[in-house]
């Protein structure tokens, strides 16, 4: 589609100038030296996530145009484009796409800051002269029903103790906020920490209707690393991280190459961005993987972008192995069935009780 859509675009009258050159160039990355496929010198961006896509041009003729080719492209092969989702905005207006809002904003730099940028780095100057800047932030509906299902299980779990609340609660808000985690978030992430305190600490004055303010404070929060009134379970010592603790500074990513898709066959590729940490996994497999070098160190075999990757522990927590990196690796999932396959051998072949085999505890 997205082919198809440029070459029709160019072969308007008068409109190559407009929609630029489509060659594809090969570029290297100064700091890593890699080489990638691009058409920086095309000016339309076509960007795709399964079904969902934006094109972006600063000519609104050329987007009304692009939506009607794309339209017909579809109903050629029996699709339509939804009337609901589907709109011509402008960036100073800002759009949805997959639960982001993407918008450009007045640029409101001044003052000392402003001449501190003018005179800094290249990037700095431009950032002090741009009118408008960019920001990508957490859709605010998405907000709202995350916050509603917080809320809800919080409301529903009256009874249960303060450890079972955290751990279903962790999944929930780690998931959410790692999703939101690279973009502006901030101000989400502070509003949803206030939020969720204020829940909490309803739920705890509810439990003890008969104590003080203090008391419940002292029994249910906690301060860790400097920040105050983290909700813990006094018992086991667990404490609910906080949506503001996922935030991270996002670094430099590897972009993906621009003639490449997700079902190429190309192993290899999806296997290496894998290693350097890029897929769709959680952020503790990624870790692990870029401490393996994208290798299983039971089979030696390079992890691909369809294996199902499990966590195994060198030293089982039975034994006391602990929930720790240095304890943990990465496996296939057939590689972890076969680790535990021969620990039941090696049991078998070396059992306890001077030899005698209990057959409830073997198989």
């Amino acid at each position: 589609m997205e082919t198809d859509l440029i070459e029709h675009l160019r072969g308007i009258k008068g409109w190559k100038s407009k929609i630029g050159v489509a060659t594809v160039y090969t570029k290297k990355k100064k700091k890593t030296s890699k080489q990638y496929k691009t058409r920086d010198k095309l000016k339309i961006d076509l960007i795709r996530y399964a079904d969902d896509f934006v094109v972006i041009h600063e000519d609104k003729e050329v987007i009304m145009e692009s939506k009607k080719f794309i339209g017909e492209w579809l109903a050629f092969r029996g699709l339509t484009l939804s009337k609901e989702k589907t709109s011509i905005v402008h960036s100073t207006d800002g759009f949805d796409f997959l639960g982001h809002h993407i918008r450009h904003y007045n640029n409101r730099l001044s003052g000392i800051y402003k001449h501190k940028l003018s005179h800094g780095t290249k990037t700095e100057q431009n950032r002090a002269k741009a009118t408008h800047v960019l920001r990508v932030e957490p859709q605010r509906e998405k907000i709202k029903i995350h916050w509603r299902n917080i809320s809800d299980t919080i409301g529903k779990l009256k009874a249960i103790t303060p450890d079972r609340l955290i751990r279903t609660l962790a999944p929930k808000i780690t998931g959410w906020a790692n999703y939101y985690k690279s973009v502006h978030s901030s101000e989400a992430f502070s509003k949803l920490d206030h939020l969720i305190w204020k829940r909490l600490y309803q739920w705890a004055r509810r439990r003890h209707p008969n104590k003080g303010k203090r008391w419940i404070a002292d029994k249910y929060f906690t301060t860790t690393n400097g920040r105050k009134w983290m909700f813990h379970d006094s018992k086991t010592g667990r404490v609910l991280k906080c949506y503001s603790q996922h935030k991270v500074k996002t670094g430099s990513y590897a972009r993906v190459g621009y003639d490449r898709s997700y079902y190429d066959g190309d192993t290899a590729y999806w296997a290496e961005r894998m290693s350097n940490g890029y897929g769709d996994i959680t952020p503790s497999k990624a870790k692990m993987l870029k401490r393996q070098n994208g290798i299983c160190p039971h089979c030696g075999g390079r992890f691909s972008n369809d294996d199902l990757l499990e966590t195994h522990h060198k030293t089982h927590r039975s034994k006391g192995g602990k929930d720790k990196y240095s304890n943990l690796v990465l496996l296939h999932r057939h590689c972890h069935d076969d680790v535990h396959r021969q620990d039941l051998i090696q049991k078998a072949n070396n059992p306890p009780n001077n030899g005698h085999v209990d057959p409830r505890m073997w198989y």
